[in-house]
């Protein structure tokens, strides 16, 4: 489980990796929900989806696309709140709930029912519509059978 103190110490690292970028980056209004969805779809590259060919899932180079996804989660959840704290707090609020169906575009998402690639489909038209959800990057995670250690490397 995700606690409190491990989300303000990623979202801490987050913010001075983002300043080096920029100082003044929450200013720029980034879409960090952009990079959301260029992510996953990269992700469902490594996956593998082409029906046509025989494909391997690349698990490693997943993981790494759920770290890049999870970075650009922070930063977005930063922007959205007026600190750190605030931003944590949203973030392991969201995690404990542990929401087990997604309400998109009218149609209801059992995440339980749904393919890794299904997921991050998923993730993708959320991003789109500038929305995470993040018990779905959890799912996923477990997909990945990464826990939320594994996102601070």
């Amino acid at each position: 489980m995700l606690q409190k103190a491990q989300a303000v110490e990623m979202l801490k690292m987050q913010n001075f990796m983002n300043e080096v970028i920029n100082k003044e980056w929450i200013s720029m209004g980034w879409p960090f929900l952009r990079a959301v969805l260029v992510e996953a779809t990269e992700a469902i590259e490594h996956v593998g989806w082409k029906w046509w060919k025989k494909q391997t899932p690349d698990w490693p180079q997943v993981r790494l696309e759920l770290v890049d996804i999870w970075h650009f989660i922070l930063s977005n959840e930063m922007l959205r709140t007026d600190s750190i704290e605030t931003a944590a707090k949203n973030i392991v609020i969201e995690v404990e709930y542990n929401r087990t169906s997604i309400v998109f575009d009218e149609n209801s998402y059992e995440i339980a029912n749904m393919n890794v690639i299904e997921k991050f489909e998923l993730m993708i038209g959320l991003a789109a519509a500038r929305r995470v959800e993040i018990a779905l990057f959890k799912s996923l995670m477990d997909d990945a059978e990464m826990s939320w250690a594994d996102l601070d490397r």
